[in-house]
């Protein structure tokens, strides 16, 4: 008999699992194929989304909105208490402030809803305790898929492909392009190719790897084709470290196959790599370097210094602002700037906090394996982009990054303490 109930919690155990997996994949593939990081409007996608959201959180979300969760120490990760206090704060003093200047209700829920995926992780803490490596190659290959298929559905919204890497190309204005999961799927995916291309063992992993680098290739056809020049270069940068990472392992791969195939590649794709840098310098020279971040940053601290209240606290969620660039809007391009305009000086300050802790995970996971240095790779590249230079950080795809990094240096932290 006790042999049954072991096998009939062993299989309740296995079915909750399944369920979680089932949910999550529900939701960021219907995100990746049939919604946007900015959809116009709420539809079907997007009810389906909040649908397995809810369904993950379960009672546990009503326990983090309310702020209960404080008391199950049991259950939520101890490193994670530093990041739910910053979370509390942050969701509830603007609220108030908002309320009390009477912001419009629609602009405080759309500010809400991208506060509450920037800390999913607290959201689904509890079911990923026991599985932590199952569920972090989860969330890696389902960011990457959502980054690969929003660079797709932004090429194949472009006219005339033959354009190419000779103009700017827009597309339609989903933003499919500047969502932080096409530059986390490009960085990750060539450089853990590019690295496995050269280290891995075995005609098969070399194979895989092969697959891997021509994936995040195909993700970063699209940021080509905008010239987000920010991106370009963190990417190129990114595999340079890549090259250090080989040279370190394997010195003699550099001068036998990757500086002769470096130099053909320059020869053969030669000019479409003048004409890239070509485009690189003229949008330079019509939007400047800060393409117009200052103008938004001197219009946050004017603001700020009307009073005392705006000081400390800021706008409050469904804050609005007189941008000097696009007129009345809810939002700045720079994550510190849209915190000081919401939540005021001390709400940013929690910010650039939880900020510094994703660092530490960074520094953490960085030079582990080649899986996890890509991984660091890309989280960094993604984190200088969709913090200080574009608006990603409101986006679902800029919280399951989160996820990824305090996940994966748990992780690492884990088994230190094992080994030790």
């Amino acid at each position: 008999m006790q042999l049954d109930l072991q096998n009939i919690n062993l299989f309740r155990r296995k079915l909750v699992l399944d369920k979680n997996v089932f949910f999550i994949t529900l939701a960021l593939l219907t995100y990746a194929f049939f919604s946007s990081s900015t959809p116009d409007s709420l539809g079907v996608a997007e009810a389906l989304i909040a649908f397995s959201l809810l369904a993950l959180s379960g009672s546990w979300g009503y326990f983090v909105i309310s702020g209960k969760a404080l008391q199950h120490k049991n259950i939520l990760e101890a490193n994670l208490y530093i990041v739910y206090l910053i979370f509390l704060y942050l969701l509830y003093v603007p609220l108030v402030v908002g309320l009390i200047r009477g912001n419009n209700l629609v602009d405080i829920i759309r500010d809400i809803i991208p506060f509450l995926y920037l800390f999913i992780i607290i959201f689904f803490d509890p079911f990923m305790k026991k599985n932590k490596k199952k569920y972090l190659k989860i969330f890696v290959l389902l960011l990457c898929i959502i980054g690969i298929s929003f660079s797709i559905r932004h090429i194949g919204s472009i006219d005339n492909l033959s354009t190419l890497g000779k103009s700017i190309i827009f597309g339609d204005m989903n933003y499919f392009v500047m969502d932080p999961a096409v530059l986390f799927a490009s960085t990750f995916l060539l450089n853990y190719g590019y690295i496995g291309l050269f280290l891995e063992k075995g005609l098969r992993k070399k194979a895989i790897s092969l697959i891997l680098f021509i994936a995040g290739f195909v993700a970063f056809l699209s940021i080509l084709g905008v010239i987000v020049r920010g991106q370009i270069g963190l990417v190129l940068f990114s595999l340079f470290l890549s090259t250090i990472f080989i040279f370190i392992k394997r010195p003699f791969v550099i001068s036998i196959f990757i500086v002769p195939i470096i130099l053909v590649f320059i020869v053969v794709f030669g000019e479409q790599i003048a004409n890239i840098w070509s485009l690189i310098v003229e949008k330079t020279s019509h939007t400047g370097v800060l393409n117009n971040r200052d103008k938004e940053f001197s219009a946050v601290m004017q603001m700020l210094s009307l009073s005392l209240d705006n000081l400390l606290f800021g706008q409050g969620w469904g804050g609005l602002i007189t941008s000097p660039v696009a007129g009345t809007v809810r939002f700045t391009h720079f994550s510190v700037t849209y915190f000081l305009l919401k939540t005021g000086l001390v709400g940013a300050i929690l910010f650039v906090l939880f900020i510094l802790i994703l660092f530490k995970y960074l520094q953490i996971i960085f030079l582990n394996n080649i899986f996890y240095f890509s991984l660091a790779l890309a989280g960094f590249n993604s984190l200088i982009i969709n913090v200080f230079l574009e608006a990603g950080y409101k986006t679902m795809s800029f919280g399951l990054l989160v996820l990824i990094l305090i996940l994966s240096g748990e992780i690492i932290n884990e088994s230190k303490k094992t080994r030790s």
